[in-house]
């Protein structure tokens, strides 16, 4: 969701981004995998039972949380993690890679300028609200797929459009009084520090919106959903909201 920093989204702006930020690499190849995951949009069938599955995709959520409000409340902590990540950049084939695990890299947009560009911008900006974390903004991705989605579409414009929908009437069917303020997503690894990178330096996203949403001093309320998609390819998403 594209949201200015400094002011709450206007009900007819977009309600979230369509971002397409996670081309993977093979690497060792030197070719694009635009399909590294199945075919067909199925959560990964992981080999150990639903328990420990929920716990961990919790688990990832809740770090997640935490790595937010750190950041949140004291911005300047977190520029020396931006600058480890930073190293890891590499370029090749005119194009910068960032490797997010053992078998994928992410493509970069500026590379490591974005990141220099976000240093500079965290070193600048004045501590704010920790994040108050609520099931009830959570969003139950598999109930909203009921179709065999091709794997590019869990994260199209469509389909996030549809999950909002749903969200909406849910929140309103419960009488639950928020305003939906900011919406996005990241595709990545089982590592929330990583996933916290890629959203706050917000390379591949014009508009930074990720970042705005992730930094916006008047947002109060977030809802984190981490689902696995494949081994080490995990979707983190992210909901804010503030009171009616």
């Amino acid at each position: 969701m594209g949201c200015k920093c400094g002011k709450e989204v206007n009900e007819n702006e977009k309600q979230f981004d369509d971002n397409n930020q996670s081309t993977e690499h093979n690497y060792e190849n030197g070719l694009t995998k635009k399909n590294l995951l199945s075919s067909g949009f199925k959560l990964y069938n992981h080999k150990t039972n639903n328990l420990d599955l929920q716990y961990l995709t919790r688990n990832l959520s809740f770090s997640l949380y935490e790595l937010i409000n750190k950041t949140r409340t004291n911005p300047k902590s977190f520029i020396d993690t931006i600058k480890i990540w930073k190293e890891k950049i590499v370029y090749k084939n005119n194009q910068y890679l960032l490797p997010i695990s053992n078998e994928i890299y992410i493509s970069l947009n500026k590379g490591v300028n974005a990141f220099d560009e976000c240093i500079t911008y965290l070193n600048q900006l004045e501590p704010m609200n920790s994040l108050i974390m609520k099931e009830e903004l959570s969003i139950n991705i598999e109930e909203n797929i009921k179709e065999n989605y091709e794997e590019s579409n869990y994260t199209s414009f469509s389909f996030l459009e549809k999950v909002i929908k749903i969200k909406k009437k849910e929140l309103e069917k419960n009488n639950k009084k928020y305003k939906i303020s900011g919406f996005h997503y990241d595709k990545s690894c089982d590592n929330p520090e990583c996933s916290l990178v890629l959203q706050i330096v917000d390379d591949n996203m014009g508009d930074l919106s990720r970042r705005k949403n992730l930094l916006n001093p008047y947002f109060t309320y977030i809802g984190i959903t981490t689902v696995i998609i494949k081994e080490n390819v995990f979707c983190y998403y992210c909901l804010f909201a503030n009171k009616n």
